[in-house]
């Protein structure tokens, strides 16, 4: 198997996640997914339609008589889909499941240089949000062809609210182009410059971010941008666009979001 995210997308988009098929004298077991009865059955990334099925693995025959892996996998026929770690499958909107890496994964390989890094995080009744460490020269750039000016440092960039919603609607927009439900669509989001570094702990050798170590230093933006939504979760992230120089740019309202501390 390849390391999660690193597999190329061509086509429809599990193939994002494809793998290939086991290797000689390798056995894979796909296990059931064993959730709550009041959760509906997990699908990811339009995994049903495609005809995947989903669960972990149980693995025989590599070096050891048995291993299971705290993955999420898919099958079709005998080809394999990897798409991602369980620890990071959260309850989200309308009773539904996001495999939040799955999403992060695939979100990065599809929106353009600006996305250095996503954290993605489910929660009811909202759904997901998300936490973006971004490149500012990108940004800029970005915001200079959206005809959006005004901030004036990097930490203003990335509280702009004009800066913000465009970022949020580049994700949504990527989204909707590779079937994310609602259940899996980004709602809210903070910018910031700080990467998530191997060495501040915040990832791993193989460049996978470490949930357990991430979750709690962002605990306080993710509880900011739900209590956002909580206020007014129609139009908070959805103020209305005007027209200018044949581009268009948001109109300007300003907030403030807390930036990434500790880092």
């Amino acid at each position: 198997m390849v390391t999660l995210g690193e597999a190329p997308y061509a086509g429809e988009t599990s193939q994002a996640f494809a793998v290939g098929r086991e290797l000689p004298g390798v056995q894979l077991e796909l296990l059931p997914l064993r959730l709550p009865e009041d959760v509906k059955p997990l699908e990811v990334l339009g995994s049903r339609q495609a005809g995947i099925e989903l669960g972990t693995l149980r693995i025989t025959g590599l070096c050891t008589d048995e291993a299971r892996i705290g993955i999420i996998v898919g099958r079709r026929n005998r080809e394999l889909f990897v798409y991602g770690r369980l620890v990071s499958l959260q309850l989200s909107c309308n009773a539904c499941g996001a495999l939040c890496e799955a999403l992060e994964q695939l979100l990065l390989q599809v929106t353009g240089p600006w996305l250095m890094q996503l954290l993605l995080v489910a929660k009811p009744p909202h759904g997901v949000v998300g936490v973006a460490a971004v490149r500012l020269d990108e940004v800029w750039r970005l915001a200079k062809f959206r005809n959006i000016d005004g901030p004036s440092s990097g930490e203003d960039l990335c509280r702009d609210r004009r800066i913000i919603l465009l970022c949020l609607r580049e994700l949504q927009k990527h989204a909707t182009r590779f079937g994310f439900s609602e259940a899996e669509k980004p709602r809210a989001l903070h910018l910031q410059a700080t990467p998530f570094s191997v060495e501040a702990g915040l990832q791993t050798p193989t460049f996978q971010l470490r949930r357990d170590q991430l979750l709690p230093r962002v605990d306080h933006i993710i509880e900011s941008l739900y209590d956002d939504l909580d206020c007014s979760p129609q139009s908070m992230y959805q103020e209305p666009m005007v027209q200018r120089r044949g581009f268009f740019s948001f109109a300007k309202k300003t907030t403030s979001f807390q930036t990434l501390e500790g880092i």
